[in-house]
């Protein structure tokens, strides 16, 4: 049997850029806490969070879910988001990238 090809979207690889800075998993000696880029939409810092944390509560991840497909936050989804960013040692959004 031939092994399959690996795919560098699925290892952290080409694909993975869409996240920022926080697309490196947590092991990755080039973790979150040393490359402080901003995400760039609250899209991309909820699918990171998703993608790298399973051990989210369902509130969390249902949250999360609402957060990447909604087109803008309110001031309290904003505020929650950037709570979990801080818990989870990511970097906060860009400014301006917050509620709309």
């Amino acid at each position: 049997m031939t092994p399959k090809k690996p795919n560098p979207a699925v290892q952290g690889g080409a694909g993975r850029e869409l996240h920022g800075s926080a697309s490196l998993p947590p092991d990755n000696p080039n973790t979150r806490e040393t490359q402080q880029r901003p995400f760039l939409t609250h899209r991309s810092a909820a699918l990171a969070l998703l993608n790298d944390y399973p051990s989210l509560s369902l509130k969390e991840a249902g949250f999360l879910g609402h957060v990447a497909v909604t087109p803008m936050l309110s001031e309290k989804q904003a505020h929650w988001l950037d709570k979990l960013l801080v818990k989870h040692k990511l970097p906060a959004l860009a400014k301006g990238q917050g509620h709309g």
